[in-house]
């Protein structure tokens, strides 16, 4: 892990936010967006920073605040206005409860915010609150999760970052955790940070340099134990398919599987809720597909339980896909899924039993496909949704097979992964958008270089659907995408250079935006 705070970057960021938010706040945002860029550190929303800080009300008076990151945020990209402030007094005065609904916490945290417009503030605000120092970094660093997913996860915590750092067991993010990180914090408060087992790395220190550089750190000399415990053991397969040959795959198995992940909607006028697919197929995927551990490791729930709403509790896993014979993928295909829908309906009944819950289940399509020969496919609403899945599903890969290569590779159990899923502030992340009639939709249009054409694709993605714009004129078809993709978002349209006057160029582009989104719903030549 490579250390990137540059002091001519920190001077800039004062010089740009110091003027109207004060120098600490200044350099929260710098750390947090170094934190953000490292993929390896955070992804998608992941993670959270915080700064404590003096704020001056209507009174003039000075009080004490904290400043934590807001539901909706990313570090690699947050702003000032990311991190709300609230009354720090009162936050610690919390502390002395006994027990704090969740409901009750965010009502707490909402009331004693400086600005009533602000975003929520993390569901882990506590935590910062209760811990004295002025900066927190919070981070779901991928080394760190390798090694407390073992069953020996305190003991390789504690071999790789000595004594320095605590170790923290297992409790679900809210009240109860920040008060056992305090009371672990207090009984040796020389610690420069803290491990949550199956769940992430904290650190903090009295200024924003030192706190970024011990996350850096740690991340380095977790990347180093795991490097040295790996040494001459390989978790991937030397048998990979080509890249090449799977991005074929995927534009002939596509069509089907985006069939056969659609499920019924109860909606006479759309009555299937269709997805879009993101498709991943690099070497080292391939090779750890093709592992014979990947089996079972897709059955083992995430790194961090923070990706169960993106990517639910396990993968599906295709084993020995019949890639040669379309009619035999597709029945493995759809027993495959079902029997994945039966398992997750089976869990969520076990689980609201067990624990005497109601909740109203959520969809039990996969989420994440595992295909040896193809790659790694993901589904969500859009392809952005599917990209995050995808991304985390890239990163979870690589660091399961190497958590199980020094030992085994053990997540939360069913139970708690549960917790998390139905956990109404983890689902708050997701957003509740209106869908457009167009919505999960894929449409390709010839002629989107011209004028009529570019009209379509913009009248199209308003109305929700994925484009995709053909044309044979290359810099036509370009300065086409550009005008989409300022209404649809880059993520949801795609440029094919296709001639509809020859047959193979025609299959050509019908197999790319295949690969591309899954398939192609709507056709406007």
């Amino acid at each position: 892990m490579k250390n990137r705070w540059s002091d001519a970057e920190a001077r800039q960021y004062c010089d740009h936010y110091a003027p109207r938010w004060g120098e600490a706040l200044a350099l929260r945002v710098y750390t947090s967006r170094l934190i953000g860029a490292e993929a390896d550190l955070v992804m998608h929303g992941g993670g959270n920073t915080s700064v404590k800080l003096a704020r001056e009300n209507l009174l003039g008076d000075r009080i004490d605040a904290l400043c934590v990151k807001g539901s909706g945020w990313d570090l690699d990209s947050i702003e000032p206005e990311g991190f709300p402030a609230l009354d720090l007094a009162w936050l610690r005065k919390l502390r002395k409860l006994e027990a704090l609904s969740d409901e009750e916490m965010v009502n707490q945290l909402r009331t004693h915010l400086f600005d009533a417009s602000a975003p929520n503030p993390s569901v882990e605000t506590l935590l910062h609150a209760f811990l004295p120092h002025a900066f927190i970094d919070h981070t779901h660093a991928d080394a760190i999760l390798a090694l407390t997913n073992q069953p020996d996860g305190t003991e390789l915590i504690r071999n790789a970052l000595g004594d320095r750092v605590l170790v923290v067991p297992y409790v679900m993010p809210g009240f109860r955790l920040a008060k056992l990180a305090a009371e672990i914090f207090e009984a040796k408060p020389d610690a420069e940070g803290m491990v949550l087992l199956k769940h992430g790395l904290f650190t903090f220190a009295a200024d924003a340099r030192t706190s970024y550089e011990r996350t850096v750190d740690c991340v380095d000399r977790a990347e180093s134990f795991l490097r040295s415990r790996l040494r001459g053991r390989s978790a991937s397969s030397s048998r990979a398919t080509e890249p090449n040959a799977a991005s074929a795959k995927m534009a002939q198995i596509g069509p089907a599987l985006r069939g056969l992940l659609a499920s019924p909607s109860g909606n006479p006028d759309q009555p299937h809720r269709r997805v879009i697919l993101e498709h991943r197929a690099t070497p080292e995927i391939l090779g750890l597909l093709d592992a014979p551990q990947c089996a079972s490791l897709a059955a083992r729930g995430p790194l961090t339980p923070d990706h169960v709403i993106r990517t639910k509790s396990h993968h599906l896993f295709i084993a020995q896909p019949a890639l040669n014979d379309a009619d035999a993928l597709r029945r493995q295909l759809a027993d495959d899924i079902a029997s994945f829908r039966t398992q997750y309906d089976s869990y969520f009944a076990e689980q609201v039993s067990s624990k005497g819950v109601t909740r109203s289940k959520i969809d039990p399509d996969p989420r994440v496909l595992l295909i040896p020969g193809v790659g790694i496919v993901c589904a969500g609403k859009t392809r952005k949704d599917a990209a995050i899945a995808a991304d985390i599903a890239e990163h979870t890969l690589r660091i399961k097979a190497a958590a199980e290569a020094i030992g085994r590779y053990e997540p939360l159990g069913d139970a708690e992964l549960f917790d998390m899923e139905y956990w109404s502030l983890e689902q708050a992340k997701l957003g509740k958008e209106v869908e457009k009639p167009l919505s999960r939709q894929v449409a390709l249009v010839t002629g989107a270089g011209g004028a009529i054409g570019v009209a379509t694709c913009i009248e199209l993605a308003r109305a929700g659907a994925h484009v995709v714009l053909t044309d044979v004129d290359d810099e036509a078809l370009e300065r086409a995408r550009g005008k989409v993709s300022r209404i649809a978002g880059g993520s949801s349209c795609a440029a094919v250079k296709m001639d509809v006057t020859d047959e193979a160029s025609v299959a050509a582009g019908f197999d790319r935006a295949c690969a591309i989104f899954g398939g192609v719903d709507i056709v406007v030549a």
